[in-house]
């Protein structure tokens, strides 16, 4: 057997993981806590069944919910098998498969797979780990027979069972060396009693007849053990026989009734016959598939109702579309022009209404107002201080010309005051207007009330000199005025001449700005209404040449909206183009994968028809019927065999002269009388040899002589009867052990000597040689020194258990084949001999799949990184 894969639905840390493991020789290394351990009880749950609650602690149920189980797959014998073992009762439900002859099998069938090895015969043979190898210390020779001959015998586990018990009886009597058990006890005291009585010397004539009694009892008795020890032998040798007549039956109805001669076709012809069976479906499945879909490209091969009114329009739409980008352009320009046109006018419209039709000055005229506002300003003031001292001078003049008439009053002052309103009145404007007004009505009243306020003053000379600059400053005035009113004209006809209405001149220059935007908004306002109507005239005849497709297109009459339907029409029938283009492609490739199937299909029928015409088969059916009948013939007679191969020589000729099973249990049961009779008999001659005894004894309280010949007497018959107990044990012993040797073929030789090459590798020939005792090992080393394996090193002494269990492996290898499976065994092996034990597990993989679990990283440097599997501490 050799697994090729695992599927752990739930396992201990485990779900949803599958492993595939090399057939030959696999390494898995893990840290602690990564689930190897856990991995090892899976492998033998799936094979032998999972364990009960009483060992719930190595049942692995998982935590988290999962299907408890898994999968596993391997092959057997040729075969390919695979099974599924979930929970359930009786170690699980079970799902088992032989894949390569497609059968469905059963529990039963995996159990005589898997026979004679049962949960523990595989952990004790075929899995170990670190703390099995301490075995090594209480393992003898008792022990590696027993384990050979439950491999080796039909039926050994209850005669292994028996031998034990055997010896336990037998050494619960004596042991050669032994001081405790009750025959030895009684010998010493034998011993005791022939000192004494020969120290007495007395002469006692019944007691020496009872004593000649007393040894002619035993000597029956002896005769009569001898023959039932016998008698118990042949009842054990019929009830052998019994246990195996049924498959010597079998075999012999086979041997008389099979036909030899049969034709089984081999596993090869089945692998080709799957392979091209195989491959003729898959063929068919694909050239249905390849015409479905061929059917399938021509059906959507066909153009749109769209794709062909572009077809047929073809030259104008592409023309057309050649023409979009353009007709966006303009669009995108009109409606730019027309955002800025909003503005234009919405900013045009603000200026009219604050200025109405007024216009902004040239650049000579801006200069004259600038001219006139700043000489007015100027002669403005000037008058303004031309009143101020006329108006001083009145008042001198008014004080110097009355000094008599202080009541009366000046008209001096009184007619420059008049003057003065005059002037502003008619000559000026705004505050001056105001201001020149004051100045007036102040000079007026000062003619009038200077008189009262101050007195006259005489001086004549300074009279004419103030009336000069009196005239002076009037003829001033009055070309001031003239001088202003000259300007107040020119500012009316500018005024008139732009259309300035009622803007005061104070504002003219602030609102050029302004004004000058207005005029060159008009103008722009002007030129975008005309490029924009042109722009539309032309937008309008763009959208005009697409009217032929507005009903199949569903255009809109929004030229944007309009223009990306176009737009997304053409990119789609492109698209569909394209799309045609690559369906034409496909469906000619199609076409070519169809006729290559075709062809493939017609090609491998011939192949599959003279593979059946070669072994002169008519169909298919025929094959399979004659393969599954070959097979069921080739697994007849591998059950024969080995069958044949249990049945030793002597079972044969005993067998022979038995006409059926019912002869035999008669005979065993007549057998089982003459034992019964014989044990009778027995029991008869220990109680008249007790009586004996017992009178011997009496006699024996009459004296010292006669006690102590009496009290022998009686040891003696309890020694013998003792004796006569251990030799029965000792002889069913020897004859178990003969059977059971024969029975394994004397495996335990061939063992021994491959342990004992084994061991020299792995010792690196230090050790030449291993011998087996009743009680332990013993080693020769290669300086011919022998040592007990309890004087070996702890890690010498593991490398002779790993030794032991690669041969035991190897020799039981043609009875049947299991993965060897190694959890972290060589910790206590130096580096180089764990070279050696890795070497030898190479060695062994061609015939045996090892699997070999470890902690330690540095042992994947000793193998192919194709034979490492790496687990870690996360949950899986």
């Amino acid at each position: 057997m050799k697994i090729k894969r695992l599927t752990i639905y739930g396992f201990g840390k485990f779900h949803d993981v599958s492993l595939d493991l090399d057939q030959h020789f696999q390494l898995i290394y893990g840290p602690n806590e990564a689930g190897k351990s856990t991995l090892v009880e899976f492998i033998t749950s799936l094979l032998f069944g999972f364990l009960t609650a009483k060992h719930r602690y190595q049942m692995y149920k998982p935590k988290d919910g999962a299907t408890y189980g898994g999968e596993m797959t391997f092959t057997h014998a040729g075969d390919m098998f695979w099974l599924k073992r979930v929970s359930g009762k009786g170690g699980g439900d079970v799902t088992f498969k032989n894949v390569t002859q497609d059968l469905d099998l059963t529990k039963a069938d995996l159990t005589a797979l898997l026979r004679p090895v049962n949960r523990d015969l595989f952990r004790e043979i075929f899995c170990f780990d670190e703390t099995d190898l301490g075995e090594v210390f209480s393992l003898d020779r008792f022990e590696l027979t027993n384990r050979i001959q439950r491999i080796g015998a039909v039926g050994s586990d209850n005669w292994i069972k028996l031998n034990k018990k055997l010896h336990k009886d037998a050494d619960d009597i004596f042991k050669p060396r032994g001081r405790v058990q009750p025959l030895a006890k009684a010998l010493a005291e034998h011993d005791d009693l022939e000192k004494k009585i020969i120290a007495a010397k007395q002469d006692y004539p019944r007691y020496q007849e009872l004593t000649a009694k007393s040894q002619q009892l035993e000597a029956a008795l002896t005769k009569v053990n001898e023959e039932a020890a016998t008698k118990l032998a042949a009842v054990a040798t019929d009830t052998r026989l019994e246990q195996v007549y049924d498959g010597y039956q079998a075999y012999r109805d086979y041997q008389n009734s099979a036909d030899k001669s049969a034709v089984v076709l081999p596993p090869a012809d089945w692998q080709t016959y799957t392979t091209l069976t195989t491959t003729q479906q898959q063929l068919t499945d694909q050239l249905a598939q390849s015409k479905t879909d061929l059917a399938g490209l021509r059906a959507h091969n066909e153009p749109s109702s769209l794709q062909r009114f572009y077809l047929d329009h073809q030259q104008t739409i592409d023309d057309l579309t050649q023409r979009l980008d353009d007709l966006s352009q303009d669009l995108a320009a009109k409606q730019a022009i027309d955002r800025q046109l909003q503005t234009d006018q919405a900013r045009l419209a603000e200026l009219t209404d604050r200025y109405g039709q007024a216009e902004a000055f040239n650049r000579d005229d801006a200069d004259q107002v600038k001219n006139l506002l700043t000489e007015t300003q100027t002669v403005r003031l000037q008058l303004e201080e031309n009143a101020r001292r006329s108006a001083a001078i009145d008042s001198e003049l008014s004080a110097a010309d009355e000094p008599s008439n202080a009541q009366g009053v000046s008209l001096k002052w009184l007619a420059a005051g008049i003057v003065i309103v005059v002037i502003a009145l008619f000559a000026l404007d705004g505050a001056l207007k105001t201001i020149g007004g004051l100045i007036g009505v102040i000079a007026a009243a000062y003619g009038i009330f200077r008189p009262m306020l101050t007195s006259q003053r005489s001086s004549g000379t300074n009279e004419d000199y103030l009336r000069e600059r009196q005239a002076d400053l009037t003829h001033q005035a009055s070309e001031l005025s003239a001088r202003l009113a000259t300007f107040n004209d020119q500012v009316a006809t500018l005024q008139q001449t732009y259309q300035l209405g009622e803007l005061p001149p104070t504002e003219w220059l602030a609102s050029q700005p302004e004004l000058r935007q207005k005029t060159q908004l008009a103008t722009a306002v002007k030129l975008a209404t005309e490029k924009s109507n042109a722009l539309a005239q032309k937008l309008t005849q763009g959208a005009q040449q697409w009217d032929f497709a507005v009903d199949q297109l569903g255009l809109s009459t929004d030229l944007s909206d309009r223009i990306n339907q176009v737009k997304q029409f053409v990119a789609a029938r492109h698209d569909e183009s394209q799309r045609l283009r690559l369906a034409t492609d496909a469906i000619q490739k199609a076409d070519q994968q169809v006729a290559g199937l075709t062809q493939q299909l017609a090609d491998n029928g011939r192949k599959i028809k003279d593979f059946l015409a070669a072994r002169n088969l008519p169909d298919e059916t025929s094959f399979e019927k004659a393969y599954a009948t070959g097979q069921k013939i080739q697994q007849q007679r591998n059950q024969m065999q080995a069958i044949a191969d249990q049945l030793s020589a002597d079972d044969l000729a005993a067998l022979e002269q038995f006409s059926d099973k019912l002869a035999i249990v008669a005979a065993r049961k007549a057998a089982q009388a003459a034992y019964d009779s014989a044990h009778t008999h027995q029991q008869a001659l220990v109680q008249e040899k007790t009586a004996a005894d017992y009178e011997m004894a009496q006699i024996k309280k009459s004296g010292d002589y006669q006690q102590l010949l009496q009290d022998q007497a009686v040891l003696e018959t309890e020694i013998e009867a003792m004796a006569d107990e251990w030799l029965a044990n000792e002889m069913l012993i020897q004859w178990i052990d003969q059977t059971l040797v024969n029975a394994s073929k004397g495996r335990q030789p061939q063992i021994l000597a491959s342990a004992t090459t084994f061991f020299g590798i792995l010792t690196d020939g230090r050790y030449t040689k291993l011998a087996f005792t009743d009680d332990t090992i013993e080693v020769t080393r290669s300086d011919s020194l022998e040592f007990d394996v309890g004087e070996l090193s702890r890690g010498t002494a593991e490398q002779l258990y790993v030794a032991l269990r690669f041969a035991f492996t190897q020799v039981m290898a043609a009875e049947i084949q299991m993965p060897v499976i190694i959890d972290d065994s060589f910790v206590n092996f130096d580096r180089d001999r764990i070279q050696n034990a890795f070497k030898l597990l190479h060695d062994l993989e061609d015939t045996t799949q090892i699997l070999y679990f470890t902690a330690d990283r540095t042992n994947t440097q000793l193998v192919a990184d194709d034979h490492c599997l790496t687990l870690t501490r996360e949950v899986q």
